[in-house]
């Protein structure tokens, strides 16, 4: 009957040591998973916002590009239009000088003529 007692006691301590290692393995099994899913949950952020923040970079970039393009545009037309401007305004000025001198040519001859024509007459007469 002592016998009895031992050995129902060993068996009992045994089955303990047996649920409470399985127990045991079990809540250690959840907490690696629960340490797992959250690494795995921080690692997928942080490569979130690392793709997020390269995109980002590149849209920038790119809209940057596209506003200094047009900028550029703008000045260049501006810078034409300023040249042509300028040219034709040259070319006018030169124009009108050529007109300018070329009416007082036929003004200076005239009058020449005018005077010529008159002193011959003079002439003339007093012969």
């Amino acid at each position: 009957r002592c016998e009895d007692r031992h050995q129902q006691r060993c068996e009992d301590r045994h089955q303990q040591r047996c649920e409470d290692r399985h127990q045991q393995r079990c809540e250690d099994r959840h907490q690696q998973r629960c340490e797992d899913r959250h690494q795995q949950r921080c690692e997928d952020k942080h490569q979130q916002r690392c793709e997020d923040r390269h995109q980002q970079r590149c849209e920038d970039k790119h809209q940057q590009q596209c506003e200094d393009r047009h900028q550029q545009r703008c000045e260049d037309r501006h810078q034409q239009r300023c040249e042509d401007k300028h040219q034709q305004r040259c070319e006018d000025r030169h124009q009108q000088r050529c007109e300018d001198r070329h009416q007082q040519r036929c003004e200076d001859r005239h009058q020449q003529r005018c005077e010529d024509k008159h002193q011959q007459q003079c002439e003339d007469r007093h012969q």
